[in-house]
């Protein structure tokens, strides 16, 4: 029973461990991945069930093909490249980390956090388990530093009553250890679905320093909030307040050190959604609405969005794609838009895409192709997620920036939301 308990803790939050037994994951054989490739991981099926299924978008013929299934079917996970120049044995590959699932355990569905990671080798196109995480990770982001290791911050703790709490713990992973590890120092609130990236070009005292946020707290609230990790000393410390509280935004890394914060919603984890974004200036160490900080230029974004996919472009324009609006009647839940827009740095201008995507989507992942050798290069995969009718979506667009228009991929991919998808090196 001791050794059984030691294996389940490894999955599961204290209250599920004695319960709920890991899915067993028959083997494949594996399709061996190119440079360019995107590799498609996990996420939730049309009805609701976790999956262990990967594939591979491949460039240069615009089709999926079915990779190696994961070890453990989850959804909402993380995943992160780990660079080909850290010099140690896992360069080039992908790791997996945390995320939820759902299991029946005495005929009820109950919902798990794990603490496993798991690592993809492209060179042999397959997964194997990774070292144990610190704590869970789901309903947060991962922020990869300079340096190559993975910043995990806050998220939330679940409980057999599928109830959410969000934490305060952080952890790092180095693949140069192989190994995850608590940060020195906490957030200074509890906060989950948070926005976060490093500030890197500011030649200032916050060089290299992470921005954390908003974020809902633990009473599902919407924070305007934000903190700075430093890596060098492993702490949190409290910077500026932004303008308008925001769970479910993105956050975007500028020239010069600054940071976009774009959408979300303003009262946590239900609506409404936001059309405002603002820049935080790592040197003054405050925030500042686009319509405030580019005077005469700068607009709100063409859309109320939230959950959407934020991807920097080869000219270093953003583009913002799908997500939901929240802002109807009751807030009730408007998903899968179909608009997109991009964001000018040089301006802090929004515009609406020359066209629509050509499916409305919610809870998808979007992906700067680049190293394919194909026409692709520079251009962006938009894979699964959820349209207007709550449908998971088994296709995917590819966005052009040259003439701004969206075009469905010859072929399809298994239906995906919640999913998380990384280029392959």
């Amino acid at each position: 029973m001791v050794a059984a308990a030691a294996v389940l803790a490894q999955f599961f939050q204290p209250s599920l461990r004695a319960q709920v037994v890991p899915e067993i994951v028959p083997p494949c054989t594996p399709t061996i991945p190119v440079s360019g490739d995107v590799l498609v991981i996990g996420g939730e099926d049309n009805v609701g069930n976790p999956l262990t299924s990967a594939e591979l978008f491949h460039p240069a013929t615009g089709l999926f093909s079915t990779a190696c299934n994961t070890k453990t079917a989850r959804f909402e996970s993380l995943s992160s490249n780990i660079p080909k120049d850290t010099g140690n044995s896992l360069a080039g590959e992908i790791i997996v980390m945390g995320g939820e699932f759902a299991q029946v355990v005495n005929g009820k569905t109950v919902r798990g956090h794990s603490k496993t990671s798991e690592l993809y080798d492209p060179v042999t196109g397959m997964f194997t388990a990774g070292p144990l995480m610190k704590g869970c990770a789901e309903d947060t982001n991962q922020v990869q530093l300079t340096d190559g290791r993975i910043l995990i911050a806050g998220g939330d703790k679940g409980t057999l009553l599928n109830t959410e709490t969000p934490i305060r713990t952080a952890q790092i992973f180095n693949p140069s250890t192989e190994k995850f590890t608590a940060t020195k120092g906490q957030l200074a609130t509890p906060r989950s679905v948070i926005a976060a990236a490093q500030i890197v070009g500011c030649g200032c005292a916050n060089e290299g320093k992470i921005l954390i946020a908003g974020g809902a707290d633990i009473n599902g609230k919407a924070l305007r909030a934000a903190e700075l990790f430093d890596p060098s000393r492993g702490t949190f410390k409290v910077t500026g307040t932004m303008s308008f509280p925001r769970a479910h935004a993105t956050a975007s890394a500028l020239s010069g050190g600054k940071i976009l914060i774009a959408g979300g919603t303003e009262s946590g984890n239900s609506g409404p959604s936001l059309n405002t974004a603002e820049i935080y200036d790592p040197v003054a160490g405050k925030f500042a609405l686009t319509t405030t900080a580019f005077p005469g230029s700068g607009t709100n974004m063409t859309d109320f969005r939230s959950n959407h996919t934020a991807t920097t472009l080869s000219d270093g324009s953003i583009l913002i794609a799908g997500g939901e609006d929240d802002t109807g009647p009751a807030h009730a839940q408007h998903v899968g838009l179909r608009t997109a827009e991009i964001y000018d740095p040089s301006t802090g201008s929004f515009t609406a895409t020359a066209q629509e995507m050509t499916a409305g989507r919610n809870l998808a992942t979007a992906t700067l192709i680049s190293g394919s050798g194909t026409a692709l290069d520079g251009q962006v995969l938009i894979a699964g997620g959820e349209d207007v009718n709550f449908t998971t979506l088994d296709t995917a667009e590819i966005y052009n920036p040259s003439v701004q228009t969206f075009t469905q991929t010859p072929g399809s991919m298994a239906a995906r939301d919640t999913h998380t998808a990384r280029l392959i090196q």
